[in-house]
């Protein structure tokens, strides 16, 4: 069972990584290219026929603005890097749209020009995070890299979708205010939000699992140490068997050998002196006889 779970476990996770990525290339690639999909991808579409050099309809994209026919994004030309949706700015004029834009020129500028930073740095993160994640299926020292890229990733996402969520619905409310036709884009936004919820639900699964295998890691080290504790205990141990075997040997070879210092010499034998005294005595008995 704990086989099945790591496996879908996986499997769900890389799929949430692969989607989150694939619709971050999306947001990204809106207003760069006039193909289908692609060319459904809007933030904000208004009615600019009362600006003048403006089309009659705008829609505002992650690149720049695009003119629009049969509701698809078409002349986008006006395109460069943190385009922002502030009529101020793209139009180069203060006059045919709400006076909110004027007033409020800055809210709307640097909150869209953050969120192009942020929405490209999170797709960074992502994107990094999905090739290290296939990665950690072969070594665990890529899960702790893959658990970072996507806490970075999601912080970025989060910060990117909230400030252009911000700023377009401040612009549908002074279009909407000034009664112009104007239309939120829902397949981009619902893309925004979408990846959300995918590295947020990424953060909390792979959180979990880096700290499963974490843990994990760390009790084989503990249990490990443990090991050679008792190991080292056991040879000291040992260690310390021997040399007393080693001291009661030599005490007992000491000793061994003292009992032969100390053990009594035989005397040596006075049978000479005796039979010289018998010898002496027999020859005298003879000198009598005679």
């Amino acid at each position: 069972m704990s086989a099945v779970g790591s496996i879908l476990t996986k499997f769900v996770s890389l799929l949430f990584l692969m989607g989150s990525t694939m619709l971050l290339i999306f947001i990204v690639l809106s207003g760069s290219i006039e193909h289908s999909p692609v060319n459904e991808f809007y933030w904000l579409q208004a009615d600019t026929s009362n600006i003048t050099g403006a089309p009659a309809l705008s829609r505002w994209t992650f690149w720049g603005l695009c003119g629009v026919s049969g509701n698809k994004n078409v002349n986008c030309s006006s395109l460069e890097p943190a385009y922002p949706l502030s009529p101020v700015d793209d139009f180069g004029t203060t006059e045919g749209f709400p006076s909110d834009f004027v007033n409020n020129r800055d809210t709307y500028y640097y909150l869209t020009r953050f969120s192009f930073c942020f929405f490209l740095i999170a797709l960074v993160f992502i994107g990094v995070g999905l090739i290290f994640y296939v990665l950690s299926w072969c070594s665990y020292s890529f899960t702790k890299t893959v658990f970072v890229t996507i806490v970075i990733g999601t912080l970025l996402n989060m910060a990117a979708s909230a400030c252009q969520t911000a700023a377009t619905v401040l612009a549908k409310n002074a279009f909407k205010d000034a009664d112009v036709s104007v239309d939120i884009g829902v397949k981009l936004m619902a893309f925004s939000w979408t990846t959300v919820a995918l590295n947020i639900m990424l953060f909390f699964i792979t959180g979990a699992s880096f700290i499963r295998k974490a843990y994990k890691a760390h009790k084989e080290f503990v249990e490990l140490q443990n090991y050679k504790e008792q190991a080292l205990s056991y040879e000291q141990q040992q260690q310390q068997l021997q040399f007393q075997q080693q001291q009661q040997q030599q005490d007992l070879e000491a000793t061994g050998a003292g009992t032969a210092i100390d053990e009594p010499q035989p005397q040596e034998s006075h049978q000479t002196g005796i039979k010289f005294f018998k010898i002496r005595r027999t020859q005298k008995s003879d000198e009598e006889s005679i």
